[in-house]
């Protein structure tokens, strides 16, 4: 199996540092992005600027602890354990990491340290898949039509919070202390509330010739630009990775907010 892996960070250009993180090994593979904070001693996040924001956002960030953290120890977990178990005991410590960090929890700027995940182990042609939040799975076949990708709880989320059927949705505003509050308490692993986020696992077949790609969110648009499979096509062909990351910093710095996000993925071609 051919392997690839990138992660580019998108500091340069944001108000917070990088908080993705992955691991790897032959045949388990994850990709960890950590959940944007609010900046540290700001009463009215709603009233300061995007130099403010990165004046205060902490650095480094408890983000970046949860996802460095979940990576790790899912793989170790992994080896002996199923893709759900592993999710549950890689949880398990980022709780852990919560009760000796951050043991009073205020759901703004003493938020949980946390992060969202994705993961595969491909053994005999067949894939095993784990996620939650917005990091994704998309699998291709060798003509590039797109066979299968796993779903997105926060935009299954999104729609839901943003329609006329959630009360919760009048007066609400991102900005305010009271909306994220409201949103990180009551619909973030609230199985109790409709909307709220959740996890699955699955398995899918392989075909030989098969190119799964692991990502976080901030590569979502990438893959619909008019020269991305072209661009990953000559990767697989070549293995050289230089031109890819060239490409990739390019776009960055010509649009950040569709290309310059901090991003993470793992491509893997099934032989």
């Amino acid at each position: 199996m051919k392997i690839f892996s990138f992660q580019f960070d998108g500091s340069k250009y944001s108000e917070k540092p990088q908080e993705d993180a992955f691991s790897l090994n032959q045949d388990t593979f994850c990709v960890a992005d950590g959940i944007t904070r609010d900046p540290i001693g700001v009463s009215k996040v709603e009233h300061i600027n995007s130099q403010e924001n990165k004046e205060h956002y902490p650095n480094p960030s408890p983000a970046k602890f949860a996802s460095n953290l979940f990576v790790n120890e899912f793989l170790n977990y992994s080896k002996t354990h199923s893709i759900e178990e592993s999710f549950k005991f890689g949880n398990r410590k980022v709780k852990e990491l919560n009760q000796e960090k951050n043991p009073n929890p205020d759901y703004l700027e003493n938020d949980f340290w946390a992060c969202v995940a994705v993961s595969a182990k491909i053994k005999d042609h067949k894939l095993n898949w784990g996620v939650i939040g917005d990091c994704a799975i998309k699998v291709f076949s060798q003509d590039w039509d797109l066979k299968f990708e796993t779903p997105n709880s926060v935009k299954i989320f999104e729609k839901y919070f943003f329609s006329d059927a959630n009360k919760d949705l009048k007066d609400f505003d991102w900005k305010t202390s009271k909306g994220r509050t409201l949103v990180r308490k009551e619909f973030r692993n609230n199985t109790n509330k409709e909307g709220s986020y959740g996890a699955l696992t699955g398995e899918v077949n392989l075909e030989q010739g098969d190119i799964v790609v692991l990502y976080s969110d901030g590569f979502e648009r990438t893959f619909n630009h008019s020269d991305f499979q072209q661009k990953i096509q000559k990767l697989i062909n070549t293995g050289d990775k230089t031109k890819f990351i060239e490409w990739n910093k390019k776009l960055g710095e010509s649009n950040y907010d569709n290309y310059g996000h901090e991003r993470t993925m793992i491509i893997l071609i099934n032989n």
